[in-house]
């Protein structure tokens, strides 16, 4: 019977557990059947290590369990060791709470009814607790270094530690003067980790606020730098029109001269071309890539609609970026050229925000639905991959896409989570 009690107040607990932990992240490291099978071996090994009845034990696989259980939820590594020591603070609140009352209960009502009853109200305890943090859930906490985390550990480390030192006293000793001695001390040791966790809050808010006006710094350099951009680019473009006539009025007065007069004229269209590159963003590598595709897309007829909005600086390799807007856009391309030219069109929208870039590229084609897995180009072991790589593309940044066939109209939505 003692084994059964231990086992229903152990999955209550570990529930708050998975509640606690959950609310930090919805991500799992494993599979969802071996989440079930630690959650189910956690209670069971609690539950028997419990029937030993030695405190210190169950203690130390309490704490062992509860970092175990953590590392199957996905965030950084300071929250893995900060996390756990908060719940196990929590804990011990709650076992005082249970002490006492186990104590204020007296011996007229046994043992047993008074040990676990006293369990049952330390769970309720743990549930208000990790209810109300589940609550105040809304400030985003950043994302600690290692160096700076295992520092912030130490506090609240320290006070599960005198928690416990102090409860082993009261328990072992009958001097009245020692006992409410222990108390003040355990009050004053969780009423500092209150006051440290609330500094830590308004510090946290603090650098929230810092983080994003250096955004709106880092934006309002971006934009600067592209209106550089668009100037320089239209200087030069003015440089070579007004250069243009006298470079043919000298190409015409050797006329006698076909072959120098051929070279020439190619010389200044070449110039031109390269004149003719647009500047759709200050950010190079996204605006090369763009640009290459773009001039492909109108040498076959099509439309182009370019909305871009993304700073100088982002964190997106080079290479990834040429094989996901690369891919996306030889596939708008091909599914183009099988329409008419007068019904051709491909719309761009990329946009940066909070460390995210959203990536929405539509494009026209036939009425038949696309099988996205399946390649119409004739060389399909070079082109068969497109899809499988923008996938890969998006997974290694965390992010999602989504393919969307509207009859006349393609859609690929990207999301790329921590540019």
């Amino acid at each position: 019977m003692n084994l059964i009690y231990d086992l229903i107040i152990n999955i209550i607990d570990y529930l708050i557990i998975f509640k606690y932990f959950k609310s930090f992240s919805e991500k799992r490291t494993m599979k969802k059947k071996y989440c079930t099978i630690l959650f189910c071996g956690c209670i069971i090994l609690i539950s028997v290590v419990n029937q030993f009845h030695n405190p210190n034990a169950n203690l130390i696989l309490c704490i062992l369990i509860i970092y175990l259980y953590s590392c199957s939820f996905s965030y950084s590594i300071s929250y893995h060791i900060i996390l756990p020591v908060l719940y196990i603070g929590f804990g011990i609140v709650a076992e005082l709470i249970g002490f006492f009352v186990l104590n204020f209960l007296g011996q007229a009502i046994p043992y047993f009814i008074r040990y676990y009853g006293s369990s049952f109200i330390c769970e309720i305890i743990r549930f208000l607790i990790v209810y109300a943090i589940c609550k105040i859930r809304k400030i985003k906490f950043p994302k600690l270094s290692f160096d700076i985390s295992k520092y912030l550990v130490i506090i609240p480390l320290t006070c599960v530690c005198i928690c416990c030192i102090t409860m082993n006293i009261i328990q072992n000793s009958k001097n009245n003067p020692v006992i409410i001695m222990c108390l003040m001390i355990i009050v004053m040791t969780i009423s500092s980790n209150v006051l440290m966790f609330k500094m830590f809050v308004k510090v946290t808010e603090t650098l929230s606020d810092n983080y994003e006006k250096e955004m709106l710094l880092q934006e309002a350099q971006a934009k600067e730098q592209y209106y550089n951009e668009v100037e320089k680019s239209n200087k030069e473009i003015r440089r070579i029109k007004h250069d243009l006539k006298n470079m043919l009025l000298a190409i015409c007065s050797e006329a006698q001269k076909n072959n120098e007069i051929s070279k020439e004229i190619y010389k200044i269209i070449n110039e031109l071309d390269a004149s003719n590159k647009k500047l759709y963003t200050s950010n190079i590598v996204i605006n090369t890539i763009i640009n290459h595709k773009m001039c492909l897309a109108e040498n076959l007829k099509i439309k182009t609609y370019v909305n871009i909005n993304v700073p100088k600086s982002v964190n997106l390799d080079y290479k990834d970026a040429g094989i996901l807007l690369g891919n996306i856009l030889d596939n708008a391309i091909e599914s183009c050229k099988k329409i008419n030219m007068e019904d051709r069109w491909i719309k761009i929208d990329i946009i940066y925000k909070k460390n995210t870039m959203f990536i929405k590229i539509c494009n026209s084609k036939i009425k038949e639905l696309v099988n996205i897995k399946q390649t119409s180009k004739h060389d399909v072991h070079n082109h068969g991959i497109g899809v499988s790589s923008i996938e890969n593309i998006v997974k290694k940044y965390g992010g999602y896409v989504e393919f969307i066939d509207k009859g006349e109209e393609f859609e690929v939505a990207v999301s790329l989570y921590g540019i």
